[in-house]
Protein backbone atom coordinates (compact mmCIF):
# COMPACT_ATOMS: atom_id res chain seq x y z
CA UNK A 1 0.00 0.00 0.00
CA UNK A 2 1.59 3.18 -1.33
CA UNK A 3 -0.26 6.74 -0.37
CA UNK A 4 1.75 9.38 0.45
CA UNK A 5 -0.73 10.21 3.31
CA UNK A 6 -0.02 8.54 6.46
CA UNK A 7 -3.42 8.20 7.74
CA UNK A 8 -4.89 6.73 4.73
CA UNK A 9 -2.14 3.76 5.05
CA UNK A 10 -2.93 3.48 8.45
CA UNK A 11 -6.67 3.69 7.97
CA UNK A 12 -6.44 1.03 5.02
CA UNK A 13 -4.05 -1.37 7.39
CA UNK A 14 -6.29 -1.40 9.99
CA UNK A 15 -9.12 -2.38 7.73
CA UNK A 16 -7.32 -4.92 5.91
CA UNK A 17 -5.01 -6.33 8.84
CA UNK A 18 -7.36 -9.17 10.17
CA UNK A 19 -7.14 -10.72 7.07
CA UNK A 20 -3.95 -10.18 5.33
CA UNK A 21 -0.38 -8.94 6.23
CA UNK A 22 -0.45 -4.86 5.50
CA UNK A 23 2.92 -2.90 4.05
CA UNK A 24 1.99 0.66 4.24
CA UNK A 25 4.38 3.09 2.56
CA UNK A 26 4.53 6.73 2.41
CA UNK A 27 7.16 6.76 -1.08
CA UNK A 28 6.97 5.12 -4.41
CA UNK A 29 10.49 4.90 -4.70
CA UNK A 30 10.66 2.73 -1.59
CA UNK A 31 7.81 0.85 -2.84
CA UNK A 32 9.94 -0.30 -5.85
CA UNK A 33 13.08 -1.17 -3.90
CA UNK A 34 10.38 -3.26 -1.63
CA UNK A 35 9.42 -5.17 -4.46
CA UNK A 36 12.34 -5.80 -6.37
CA UNK A 37 13.42 -7.54 -3.17
CA UNK A 38 9.95 -8.88 -2.21
CA UNK A 39 7.71 -10.56 -4.62
CA UNK A 40 4.82 -12.27 -2.26
CA UNK A 41 2.82 -9.35 -2.24
CA UNK A 42 -1.11 -10.66 -3.38
CA UNK A 43 -2.16 -6.99 -4.05
CA UNK A 44 -0.37 -3.63 -4.85
CA UNK A 45 -2.61 -0.55 -3.21
CA UNK A 46 -1.19 2.85 -5.28
CA UNK A 47 -2.29 6.43 -5.27
CA UNK A 48 -1.48 7.96 -8.24
CA UNK A 49 -0.62 11.74 -7.02
CA UNK A 50 2.21 12.00 -5.03
CA UNK A 51 5.28 14.20 -4.25
CA UNK A 52 8.26 12.75 -6.05
CA UNK A 53 7.09 9.70 -7.95
CA UNK A 54 3.45 9.82 -8.56
CA UNK A 55 1.26 6.62 -9.27
CA UNK A 56 2.02 6.69 -13.23
CA UNK A 57 5.69 6.84 -12.69
CA UNK A 58 5.85 4.01 -10.43
CA UNK A 59 3.46 2.07 -12.59
CA UNK A 60 6.17 2.53 -15.73
CA UNK A 61 9.30 1.45 -13.56
CA UNK A 62 7.45 -1.77 -12.10
CA UNK A 63 6.34 -2.62 -15.42
CA UNK A 64 9.84 -2.44 -17.19
CA UNK A 65 10.75 -4.91 -14.41
CA UNK A 66 7.99 -6.85 -13.05
CA UNK A 67 5.06 -6.72 -15.92
CA UNK A 68 2.83 -9.31 -13.96
CA UNK A 69 2.91 -7.07 -10.57
CA UNK A 70 2.57 -4.07 -12.75
CA UNK A 71 -0.61 -5.33 -13.93
CA UNK A 72 -2.19 -5.81 -10.44
CA UNK A 73 -1.89 -2.64 -9.06
CA UNK A 74 -4.63 -0.67 -8.40
CA UNK A 75 -4.45 2.74 -8.25
CA UNK A 76 -6.07 5.11 -5.65
CA UNK A 77 -6.98 9.02 -6.36
CA UNK A 78 -8.85 11.74 -4.64
CA UNK A 79 -10.03 13.52 -7.92
CA UNK A 80 -7.48 15.88 -8.49
CA UNK A 81 -5.48 14.65 -11.15
CA UNK A 82 -3.20 16.32 -13.78
CA UNK A 83 -3.94 16.21 -17.61
CA UNK A 84 -0.78 13.63 -17.70
CA UNK A 85 -2.55 11.49 -14.95
CA UNK A 86 -5.82 11.33 -16.85
CA UNK A 87 -4.49 10.02 -19.87
CA UNK A 88 -2.53 7.70 -17.96
CA UNK A 89 -5.46 6.42 -16.29
CA UNK A 90 -7.56 5.82 -19.52
CA UNK A 91 -4.33 3.99 -21.25
CA UNK A 92 -3.84 1.50 -18.63
CA UNK A 93 -6.47 -1.19 -17.90
CA UNK A 94 -5.64 -1.10 -14.34
CA UNK A 95 -8.76 -0.66 -11.49
CA UNK A 96 -8.92 2.59 -10.15
CA UNK A 97 -10.65 3.60 -6.81
CA UNK A 98 -11.95 7.22 -5.78
CA UNK A 99 -11.25 8.08 -2.86
CA UNK A 100 -13.09 8.89 -0.24
CA UNK A 101 -12.63 4.53 -0.64
CA UNK A 102 -15.72 2.39 -0.44
CA UNK A 103 -14.19 0.17 2.34
CA UNK A 104 -16.44 -2.69 1.80
CA UNK A 105 -15.64 -2.34 -1.96
CA UNK A 106 -11.60 -2.39 -1.20
CA UNK A 107 -12.14 -5.32 0.99
CA UNK A 108 -13.92 -7.17 -2.02
CA UNK A 109 -11.42 -6.39 -3.86
CA UNK A 110 -8.74 -7.56 -2.08
CA UNK A 111 -10.26 -10.50 -1.07
CA UNK A 112 -10.82 -11.71 -4.40
CA UNK A 113 -7.60 -10.73 -5.87
CA UNK A 114 -5.85 -12.49 -2.99
CA UNK A 115 -7.92 -15.76 -3.56
CA UNK A 116 -6.70 -15.21 -7.55
CA UNK A 117 -3.29 -15.28 -7.30
CA UNK A 118 -1.85 -18.69 -7.27
CA UNK A 119 -0.34 -19.99 -4.18
CA UNK A 120 3.40 -19.75 -3.67
CA UNK A 121 5.32 -22.87 -4.73
CA UNK A 122 6.90 -25.56 -2.95
CA UNK A 123 5.64 -23.85 -0.15
CA UNK A 124 1.75 -25.19 0.28
CA UNK A 125 0.82 -22.14 2.01
CA UNK A 126 -0.49 -18.64 1.11
CA UNK A 127 0.91 -15.88 2.18
CA UNK A 128 -1.34 -12.93 2.04
CA UNK A 129 0.39 -9.75 1.97
CA UNK A 130 -0.58 -6.30 0.06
Amino acid sequence: MIDDEPLIGTLIARLLSEAHDVTSLTNARHGLLLLAKDDPFDVVLCDLLMPGMNGSAFFTQLAQRSPAIANGVVFMTGGACTAELRDFVQRVPNIVLEKPLDFGRLEMLVDRRVRARPKLRGTGTHERRL
